[in-house]
């Protein structure tokens, strides 16, 4: 053939790498799951080691704590009541990923066996962040409290279910200070995470940053307050003007679990047993995050390209979160350690 036409340079084709490769991955902040992941130790104490199956029921004890009257003397007859205890269920919910590598179509393409086995388990443990934060922020939703001590420097909706903070800037430059006076009203002390929308978190952050070289010092407020922007949630249709989740801290929490297949190794011990392979991966993001591992191997004749890639060695993957969500015990129906916020 004439011209050279069988040697002709066609495509020049470069690996997007580094920056140049991260708008593609890009996920959001999982700012909710991150702090509730975060409180996991004090939330859910020994349930990794206590639960054995995932069918097994898990309930948390607590004993209650109801009022005792008090007398005005002493009396030889002590007519006190017995004490009382009682139950809160733990729900786990199941999410799993899968995804396929073939040894042979990675030997026809420039993107290697390795990296397109790491870019599967990214991608599933993305898709795995987005609805754990996801299903985070929806419980928070859920389980507020419908009851509290009532109005104090913010102002108790009963109807809604949440906490109000007057409209105007001189109001809003005191939110911290009055989420705080209210968590201290229902007993709860002075340090609080706040799970908030944009809206909220950027007023707070900005008087956060008005210190004691400022004309007005606002920054004294914000000890011992955790603020953590959600950009999911829906401040449009919550309180365009600032919406967010006040949590006193270490009392609201996610944790996941692990099946003990997967924890000790076994059954299979490399993914080409009748078996696979189980194992456990921990999540990079959100510490204390663990997902169980399945990975089956096998032969296929693999169609892709064009081509036919007979007796083709590909590895099923299946990536699992098997997580729940709690909080502080209270046996009052309907009371919560979660608080709703709005600045109208």
């Amino acid at each position: 053939m004439a011209n050279l036409d069988n040697t002709v340079k066609l495509k020049a084709i470069a690996k997007a790498e580094g920056l140049m490769a991260s708008a593609e991955m890009r996920e959001g902040s999982n700012a909710t799951a991150k702090i509730l992941f975060s409180n996991e130790s004090t939330a859910y104490p020994n349930v990794q080691a206590l639960k054995d199956s995932l069918v097994q029921p898990t309930e948390a004890i607590l004993q209650s704590n109801e009022s005792l009257s008090t007398k005005n003397n002493k009396e030889a007859d002590h007519s006190g009541a017995f004490g009382d205890s009682f139950v809160q269920p733990i729900t786990y919910v199941q999410k799993s990923v899968d995804f396929n590598v073939s040894y042979k179509l990675a030997e026809n393409n420039r993107f290697g066996y390795q990296e397109q086995m790491n870019q599967g388990v990214l991608k599933a443990v993305q898709a795995l962040r987005r609805q754990i934060n996801s299903y985070g922020i929806a419980q928070l939703a859920a389980l507020k409290t419908q009851v509290s001590a009532g109005t104090g420097l913010l102002t108790w909706d009963g109807a809604g279910f949440k906490y109000t903070n007057a409209s105007g800037d001189a109001n809003i430059v005191r939110q911290a200070s009055r989420i705080k006076s209210v968590a201290r009203l229902n007993k709860y002390g002075n340090t609080i995470d706040i799970i908030g929308g944009q809206q909220l978190v950027s007023d707070m952050t900005h008087n956060a940053a008005q210190g004691t070289a400022n004309a007005t010092n606002y920054g004294y407020q914000f000890g011992g307050i955790s603020l953590a922007e959600e950009e999911t949630l829906d401040e449009a249709t919550l309180g365009a003007n600032g919406f967010g989740y006040v949590l006193p801290s270490g009392l609201v929490g996610m944790t996941s679990w692990n099946e003990p297949l997967n924890r000790q190794g076994g059954r299979g011990t490399a993914a080409s047993s009748d078996e696979g392979l189980f194992t456990t991966i921990a999540d990079g993001i959100i510490p204390g995050l663990t997902y169980d591992v399945h990975i089956k191997s096998g032969l296929a004749d693999t169609v892709a390209n064009g081509a036919t890639y007979y007796q083709d060695p590909v590895d099923k993957i299946e990536v699992t979160a098997i997580y729940s969500f709690s909080h502080a015990m209270i046996s009052v129906a309907n009371e919560t350690p979660i608080f709703a916020f709005e600045q109208l």
